[in-house]
């Protein structure tokens, strides 16, 4: 084992002298414990790939490692000098002329000379190659060498001595039966007399297989990370590093190249804030179980300091005995753009839904949807505080908070809470939204104002500002989004406060209507009753009148001629009484105002009763056509319903009462759900460019003053209110209004 010593000394000596147990230098080197030691010991002889794992961990290049072996045993070699044996096999060899009797046994070794010619070859590349040891040493390198492998040998062998020192290289060499195999191949000076070389070869054919596979491999996933703009990345929680796999990361802004990082350094710089705080929690709180993945968006900077959105999927390794994990290896790609989108979207949502919770307040009263659209402005744009001022014309301006302490305050008090001085005029001179980041205070000012940021977003109708809106204190700094928020939802405030305005100037407007409506319903609930009581009233005048002058001139009087005088007052009160009956009825409906059950037969013949006088007066002929059953009953008012008969029948008489053809038509038929009046007159159809202004208030055509113009737009309204329709049919060559109205009312 005396070939071995001088390795065995050397590497003990460079162990020792780093500090580095047997145990030690074996878990680094990724070598057995025992081999360290029975190399110490000088029972066994290293490998090539072996003396590199060692002087990698020792920190010492192999050539220098090696110079200290060949001065090891040059030390020796003196020794045994000194003592009387000098003899000249042991004269000072070269370095490197000794590793061959180290290294020998295990690897593949052939010497060259300068021309390439072969001198010598151990059995292991004999075999390898599958020739004889004397067919070896009669060939030269070349002939069992591709030409890129000479190359490489010639180019090595060139200055090879004067350096001193080996080299890599990888080489092909073809066996005795063709076949390609691939070696490692380092080249030694042997023997700087005779020029010769020592390669050592170590067969890589399988790892160059293998190589092959895994930079295909490497390939793909290179391609696949650089088209993803994803970076791969593996933590040890446990030691706190970050170790950046991928050379892509540039594509996203993480690192300038692969490194090593400390987790907690990188995660604080590197990652925004809030989601540096939300990763510990996570990483904190994951539970152990069978399926360790998971994922998480975060905000990462970029090299312009601005942060961009990625997604993390994740995968546990290992775990610590706490059960917390300890290292998780996952990729991070960016998603920026996406998730922009997504939040893009989502606002567009939260504008629309909030736009849609005030639309769906209309109806409430107009204090409780302000207050409404304090908090959601407030919670749209992220703010502490919320403030509108509606602006009203008599200076009277009314001020809304979601802050209670703020609250039955002045304006006035309250700016001077939120914000100094010198930006009160701003607010209201102010035309479009302005934002203010950083509000400046003075020494004074710094304790009781209380506003940091704020959003002041003016609208305006016709040029002038009506609602001013302010938030203020949200914990980022506020943009062009959070102004478009609340300006869109101020404008839909002012719309629905605009509608509020125009909806009670409509229903003042109606409720005068309906005054006007009342009114005239009154005079043709008058005229109707004029006309039915005055003349009976003139027939009993008329016998009364004339038994008083039979009583005062001492006529005699025929009992006939006083029977057939009281018979006609008795029908004369009769009459009287019918329409008296009629009106209380409709009277009664029209105070009480709540539907009934009625025979549509009556109603109908109630109501003509108010109408016959008239239509005899101005000789008009009235034709009803009745195909209803006796006791059909219909769900309705009977007093809307009357009067929609009247106001079309008095219509049509104001129409034709100078016609020399004089007819109004009354048509009643139904359906299983439908009562169907047809009033159609002896007049032609009305124009088109007049029939489309008929059903609106205030509308007539009549000369002398006789109509207001409500007629047709209070028989619209009462129609309507039963679920029912009133048209003109513009197909009929006379005039024809039809009407239907369901039976039974919900």
């Amino acid at each position: 084992m005396k070939k071995n010593r001088e390795f065995a000394r050397v590497l003990r000596r460079l162990r020792t002298d780093k500090g580095i147990s047997q145990e030690n230098l074996s878990l680094e080197a990724n070598l057995a414990r025992t081999y360290i030691s029975l190399l110490e010991r000088e029972l066994r002889s290293p490998s090539l790939k072996t003396i590199n794992k060692i002087c990698e961990v020792l920190e010492i290049l192999p050539s220098n490692f090696m110079e200290l072996v060949e001065q090891e045993k040059n030390k020796d070699i003196n020794e045994e000098l000194s003592n009387g044996h000098k003899n000249e096999e042991f004269k000072t060899q070269p370095i490197y002329s000794h590793l061959i009797d180290i290294i020998g046994n295990t690897l593949n070794i052939i010497v060259i000379n300068e021309k390439l010619k072969i001198s010598y070859a151990n059995q292991n590349i004999c075999d390898l190659l599958g020739y004889e040891k004397s067919e070896l040493l009669n060939l030269n390198i070349e002939e069992i060498s591709d030409p890129g492998s000479i190359l490489k040998i010639k180019n090595t062998l060139q200055g090879l001595f004067s350096k001193n020192t080996y080299t890599y290289s990888d080489i092909i060499c073809k066996s005795k039966n063709a076949d390609n195999i691939h070696f490692n191949m380092a080249v030694i000076p042997h023997s700087q007399e005779a020029k010769t070389a020592l390669l050592v070869l170590i067969d890589a054919t399988e790892y160059k297989k293998t190589q092959d596979e895994l930079l295909k491999s490497q390939s793909y996933l290179g391609m696949a990370l650089s088209a993803t703009k994803q970076i791969v990345w593996h933590i040890d929680l446990k030691n706190n590093v970050i170790h950046i796999l991928s050379k892509s990361n540039e594509h996203i802004g993480y690192f300038p190249k692969e490194e090593i990082f400390p987790f907690s350094e990188v995660t604080r710089n590197e990652i925004h804030p809030h989601d540096y705080q939300k990763i510990l929690v996570l990483l904190e709180s994951i539970p152990k179980h069978d399926e360790p993945y998971f994922e998480f968006e975060y905000r990462s900077k970029r090299s312009s300091d601005q942060y961009r959105w990625n997604l993390a999927r994740c995968k546990i390794l290992k775990w610590c005995d706490n059960d917390r994990p300890q290292i998780i290896i996952g990729t991070s790609f960016d998603i920026d753009e996406k998730k922009s989108a997504q939040m893009a979207l989502a606002l567009n949502e939260s504008r629309l839904e909030s736009l849609v919770k005030l639309n769906q307040m209309i109806d409430a009263p107009i204090n409780e949807i302000i207050e409404f659209a304090v908090n959601e402005m407030v919670d749209l744009t992220e703010s502490q505080t919320g403030l509108i001022i509606i602006k009203e014309k008599n200076g009277h301006d009314k001020i809304f908070t979601n802050t209670r302490e703020l609250q039955n305050r002045s304006l006035k008090d309250i700016l001077d809470t939120t914000l100094p001085p010198k930006y009160h005029d701003s607010i209201f001179t102010a035309h479009d939204v302005f934002i203010l980041n950083q509000i400046e205070k003075n020494a004074q000012e710094a304790n009781t104002i209380n506003a940091r940021k704020m959003i002041c977003s003016p609208i305006k109708d016709h040029h002038e500002v009506v609602i001013i809106s302010i938030v203020n204190n949200k914990l980022e700094d506020y943009n062009s989004s959070d102004a478009r928020q609340l300006t869109l939802l101020m404008q839909g405030l002012w719309r629905i406060i605009e509608h509020k305005k125009h909806h009670e100037q409509i229903q003042k407007i109606e409720k005068n209507l309906s005054v006007s409506s009342r009114l005239a319903s009154m005079n043709v609930l008058c005229r109707c009753i004029a006309h039915e009581i005055n003349n009976p009233l003139s027939m009993i005048q008329g016998h009364s009148d004339d038994l008083k002058d039979s009583l005062i001139s001492h006529k005699e009087i025929n009992p006939q001629n006083i029977y057939q005088a009281t018979e006609q007052i008795d029908k004369m009160v009769e009459r009287i009484s019918t329409v008296i009956k009629g009106m209380r009825t409709f009277i009664q409906d029209s105070t009480m105002g709540f539907v009934r059950n009625i025979k549509i037969n009556e109603l109908v013949e109630n109501t003509l009763n108010f109408v016959k006088t008239k239509l005899i007066n101005v000789d008009i002929e009235l034709i009803v056509k009745n195909n209803l059953h006796p006791d059909q009953i219909i769900d309705c008012h009977p007093s809307q319903i009357a009067e929609v008969i009247l106001n079309l029948i008095y219509n049509s008489i104001d129409a034709i009462y100078r016609l020399p053809s004089r007819w109004i038509s009354l048509e009643i038929t139904s359906t299983d759900q439908v009562i169907n009046i047809s009033i159609t007159d002896s007049g032609s159809n009305i124009k088109p460019d007049i029939a489309k202004y008929i059903f609106e208030p205030f509308f007539t055509t009549k000369e002398d003053y006789r109509g207001q113009g409500l007629g047709l737009y209070i028989s619209k309204t009462f129609v309507e209110e039963h679920g029912g329709t009133i048209i003109l049919d513009d197909t009929s060559a006379n005039t024809c209004f039809r009407v239907s109205i369901p039976i039974k009312q919900s």
